[in-house]
């Protein structure tokens, strides 16, 4: 009878202790899931790439199938990193609609050919130069270039974009 006492005992004292250490692993969870939870809030920028403030003349098209005749749409960028570009456009698209981009780094003409993943798309507030049309600020996500040498040129380009703004000096 003692032997089943003292078993019993061992018994609820492993329940407890179990039930301790689960408990702890939730609570530690829920700690991790509240850290994310204010540093999204906080707002701590979530890109991979930091994005640079930039207006550049933008051709687009929504991809087309075969039997569709192709027209390019004109839109204007805000923003650009090495990862995606922000675009103000005409249109609302819904998220994964992929577009093929024609990026006019300069005024020469010379362009670098993209495709592209909405990630994002909301209506802007704010009235885009006096401009008539509902306009929708678009975050897009490169997806592949051309080739090589024009996803180089781009990165150039950022790069540039990256020198200049730490040469700017702040006046007080």
């Amino acid at each position: 009878m003692i032997v089943a006492i003292e078993i019993l005992v061992i018994v609820v004292l492993v329940a407890i202790v179990l039930t301790l250490v689960i408990d702890e692993g939730r609570k530690r969870a829920h700690e991790r899931h509240l850290v994310t939870i204010k540093t999204y809030w906080d707002g701590i920028n979530r890109r991979r790439a930091v994005r640079h403030n930039t207006t550049l003349d933008v051709l687009y098209t929504v991809n087309h199938t075969v039997n569709q005749v192709i027209s390019h749409k004109n839109s204007r960028a805000r923003d650009i990193s090495t990862h995606g570009i922000g675009l103000v456009l005409s249109e609302k698209l819904p998220r994964r609609t992929m577009l093929s981009l024609l990026i006019k780094l300069d005024k020469q003409g010379d362009s670098i050919r993209a495709k592209a993943a909405v990630m994002w798309c909301k209506e802007s507030l704010e009235d885009e130069q006096g401009s008539p049309l509902r306009l929708f600020y678009t975050g897009l996500k490169f997806i592949h270039f051309a080739d090589e040498r024009q996803e180089r040129r781009l990165f150039d380009y950022i790069r540039s974009l990256e020198q200049d703004s730490s040469n700017v000096s702040v006046v007080h």
